[in-house]
């Protein structure tokens, strides 16, 4: 159950994005494990979707966070390595647009 005074709430609601970003991958885990768990309090994996920029391309988690959700109030895409917020030289170049 999510309490309305957790710093990822506005208003005492999840908002639509989330921006993680730093070097400390145990904090980064901690508040993504939290916000995941109350954007879906039933625990169900089923509209949770956790996808790798450097394996997809961006067009797909857009896509897939266009989707509608089956069983929970609200639809979780994870993306993980997003180097195009950062302004560094990307491997694989995404569409922005």
């Amino acid at each position: 159950m999510c309490v309305l005074n957790e710093p990822w709430l506005h208003n005492g609601k999840l908002s639509n994005v989330y921006v993680l970003y730093g070097t400390e991958k145990y904090l980064l885990d901690t508040w993504e494990r939290e916000i995941v768990k109350a954007a879906n309090p039933s625990g169900d994996q089923f509209d949770v979707m956790r996808l790798d920029l450097h394996e997809t391309s961006l067009d797909t988690a857009l896509d897939e966070a266009e989707t509608v959700p089956f069983f929970s109030e609200y639809r979780t895409v994870v993306v993980k390595h997003a180097q195009f917020l950062t302004g560094a030289k990307e491997k694989q170049k995404q569409n922005v647009d």
